[in-house]
């Protein structure tokens, strides 16, 4: 039976290389008495246990399964780590990993072992390098990783040090100015399409996309669940959300989509609110562009072919791609103004930071830095330290 205690629930071991066939699978463990857990398993051919074993040494042997043996390299490279390499194939080093289960040893993900074992921001980036979702992204999460937002703290912690507050204060308001984007490193742009039913919301998101995602129909009221789809805008991950018609209703299951629509426009960083060309603008318009910002609206006349058709099909100044009062004039079906969008939407996300700047790029980095701003605001310089010291060492830390 697993010894449960909490000592024992303080080691933890991890497959350190990718899942699947290769050559050698690696585990790493880490945690009290981590070397003699292991001698339960591993017979060295010298004789000796890794736990009289100098550190650094590397050790062959095999490896104790419940089925039999496996031939093993063991490494213990500090008091509290231990390295396991056996064969590459998943049942091996499945079996291996089971047997340190039944001494209490708990397995951990590649991302809570290095949350756990390491204690810098590039822990932070390697996690979220690994789920960058573009190339341009990845890039900025690579400047990260190699030091660039860790030496910047660093650098305001020396400032500190050296009585300059109000260099330190110009620095932290820098780093707090790069954040909104660097959040959208990690979390995609949140874009809203959304207006009243029937004006093409759902064929321009299509277009948007370049491929049907959303089912078309010319029934006011298609939409009524909130339908996401993931895309790339200029390197930018965003999530296209096309909503229910805004409009008073009986229908209560309609009601409900228009009660989720308003929703996601609250939660939206761009709201694309789309009309058809034609139309003439509605009292719940209005009131719907009172509860969004002036720079997180785009407005489109969607539909232009049906305004060309209605002037006898010459182009006018009322059906180029961007109008006198700013709205830009789209035809979903045909494509026409879709490109124009989407270079408006581009505008709206902004440029990427430039290489090598440090860029805050999670919550916790952004709550760390508002807090020793505001800290360094109301000359509380110790606390504003404690603050940056914290946001250096990382979520948790191993040695605590």
């Amino acid at each position: 039976m697993p010894n449960n205690s909490l000592a024992e629930q303080r080691c933890r071991f991890t497959l350190a290389t990718p899942p699947g066939r290769g050559a050698v699978a690696s585990i790493l463990m880490s945690g009290e008495d981590a070397a003699q857990r292991t001698d339960r398993f591993f017979i060295a051919a010298s004789g000796v246990s890794l736990a009289d074993t100098p550190l650094g040494a590397i050790a062959f042997g095999h490896w104790r399964l419940a089925d039999g043996r496996e031939d093993v390299v063991v490494c213990r490279p500090d008091e509290r780590s231990v390295e396991i390499h056996c064969h590459g194939g998943p049942i091996v080093a499945s079996g291996v990993m089971a047997t340190l289960a039944t001494v209490g040893c708990r397995e951990s993900t590649w991302q809570d072992w290095l949350e756990h074992e390491q204690t810098s921001l590039p822990v932070e980036a390697a996690i979220a390098l690994a789920a960058a979702q573009t190339e341009q992204t990845a890039a900025v999460l690579l400047d990260q990783l190699h030091g660039a937002l860790q030496t910047e703290i660093e650098t305001i912690l020396e400032l500190f040090e050296a009585g300059a507050a109000a260099a330190a204060q110009e620095r932290l308001q820098r780093l707090l100015a790069n954040a909104r984007r660097g959040r959208r490193l990690t979390e995609p742009w949140k874009i809203v399409l959304a207006g009243r039913p029937n004006v093409g919301k759902s064929s321009l998101i299509n277009a948007l996309l370049g491929f049907q995602r959303v089912v078309v129909h010319d029934q006011p009221g298609t939409t009524r669940d909130v339908v996401a789809a993931t895309a790339a805008i200029a390197g930018w991950p965003v999530v296209f959300s096309d909503t229910a018609g805004l409009r008073s209703t009986d229908d209560s299951l309609e009601a409900e989509g228009v009660a989720g629509a308003r929703l996601q426009i609250e939660q939206a960083d761009l709201v694309v609110w789309v009309r058809a060309c034609g139309q003439s603008d509605h009292a719940e318009d209005s009131e719907a562009f009172r509860t969004i910002a002036a720079d997180a609206l785009l407005c489109v006349r969607n539909k232009s072919d049906l305004q060309r058709q209605a002037s006898g099909g010459e182009r006018t100044a009322s059906n180029e791609h961007a109008s006198s009062d700013g709205e830009i004039n789209t035809c979903a079906l045909s494509g026409e103004g879709v490109a124009p969008l989407l270079e408006a939407i581009s505008l709206r996300l902004g440029p990427f930071p430039p290489p090598g700047q440090p860029t805050p790029f999670t919550a916790r980095q952004q709550n760390q830095l508002q807090q020793a701003a505001a800290a360094l605001a109301a000359n509380h310089s110790t606390t504003a330290r404690k603050c940056l010291q914290t946001l250096l060492a990382g979520p948790i830390s191993a040695k605590q």
